[in-house]
This record gives structure tokens, C-alpha cells and sequence, in this order.
């Protein structure tokens, strides 16, 4: 039987929400009191929510400071996407050796289709949305116990970084070869062995940090 979620866990979901959707930005302050009023909630509660958040990677606790959505500089957004690609690049290696190719194909489609729904219609939240589980999939389909919970935190950060350049930077120009090359991605995966799919995995990660990285330095 589910435990009823806490009232932390709630807010938790709340923050979490408005991280995604780009509602509240990178850099910014989150006030207990604030998010006192805002939930109608106690300061254990929010306080509970907030380090949540900051075991999952969404935030930071500064001293003196309180706490800020996690901001990042080019250097720690490539950081990000390195660590992203060689974690999940090993992680479709054990997700082949797990899964049937069929069922490993079968779970990819349904984000990847979702993506580019979402592409076609100019859907962008959706669409990275689509995107991230994409990725979260692959973590799952390892069928290791760690390896979830390390790309978890580093899925979060991209999060960050993606909404914030697809708000603020220019992804216009990187938008549909960031689809094509996702779709490609799923084409090895189909058509080749597992290390041309870990190979076309781990360029496509590094491909999607690139133009952040280039972005944040130019800021």
C-alpha cells in the first residue's frame, strides 16, 4: 500500500514543477517564509521540501545565504554533460545486456515519439520533458541500483540548464538537429551493435551541453 505523500513531498512536487517549467530560475532565492505563505504549509514542511531539493540537485544551501536554485558556470555545465554522457553511455551498455533489444527499443520509442510530437508542434517544455525521460529510461533499463540515483541528480541539472538556455539563450538554431540527432541515437540502437549506440549516445549528451556551455561563457 502507498504511503500518503507528506506535506514536504508535496512541496517538494510543487518546486519541482516550477523548476522544470522554468517558473522559478536558476540563481534565484527560495524564502521559507515565502513558500510558507505561497503553500500554506509549515516551515518544517518547506524546510523538508528544501532538502529534498538539495539531495536531488535542484538546490543549494549557502551560508548566511539560505537557498538558491543551483547556477552554473560554463565550466560546471560542461561538468554536467560529461559526466552525463560517460554514465549514461555505460548504462545503455548494461541496459542491452539486460533487456531483450526489443523491450529496450519498445521503452525508448514511447519518449522519443513524444518528443517529437512535441517538436512538430513548437511543445518545447514538453519536449524536454519527453526528452528527459528519454534518458531516465535508459537509467532504469541498466538494472543496476546506483546508477539511477547518480544520473537522477545529473538529469536534474541538465534540466536546469536546458530550460534556462531555451528561455533565455538560442536554441532555435540547435533544435531540430538536437531531434534528428536523438532519432539517430535510436536508429544504431535498431540498426547497430550496443558500442556504436554507447558511441552516438555519448556524442549526442555532449552535442545537447555544447551550445549551453558556449552560451553561459558568452553571458
Amino acid at each position: 500500500m502507498t504511503k500518503p505523500a507528506t506535506l514536504g513531498q508535496t512541496v517538494a512536487d510543487a518546486l519541482r514543477d516550477a523548476l522544470r517549467a522554468g517558473a522559478i530560475g536558476v540563481g534565484e532565492r527560495l524564502v521559507e517564509l515565502a513558500l510558507t505563505q505561497r503553500y500554506q504549509v509549515s516551515q518544517a514542511a518547506v524546510r523538508d521540501a528544501l532538502h529534498q531539493l538539495e539531495r536531488e540537485g535542484w538546490v543549494l544551501y549557502e551560508a548566511r545565504r539560505g537557498v538558491r536554485v543551483r547556477k552554473f558556470t560554463p565550466d560546471a555545465a560542461h561538468e554536467v554533460f560529461a559526466l552525463m554522457a560517460e554514465i549514461e553511455s555505460l548504462a545503455l551498455i548494461w541496459a542491452a545486456k539486460e533487456q531483450s533489444r526489443r523491450i529496450l527499443l519498445d521503452s525508448l520509442a514511447l519518449p522519443l515519439e513524444a518528443a517529437r510530437r512535441a517538436h512538430d508542434a513548437g511543445a518545447w517544455p514538453e519536449r524536454r520533458a519527453a526528452l528527459l525521460t528519454f534518458h531516465a529510461t535508459i537509467a532504469a533499463l541498466s538494472a543496476r541500483p546506483q546508477t539511477p540515483v547518480l544520473l537522477s541528480v545529473l538529469h536534474n541539472q541538465a534540466t536546469l540548464l536546458l530550460t534556462d538556455f531555451e528561455l533565455y539563450g538560442t536554441p532555435d538554431a540547435h533544435r531540430d538537429a538536437q531531434m534528428t540527432g536523438y532519432e539517430h541515437v535510436y536508429g544504431v540502437l535498431r540498426f547497430g551493435g550496443a558500442d556504436e549506440a554507447q558511441a552516438a549516445l555519448r556524442a549526442r549528451i555532449h552535442d545537447d551541453g555544447t551550445p549551453i556551455v558556449r552560451w553561459l561563457a558568452g553571458r
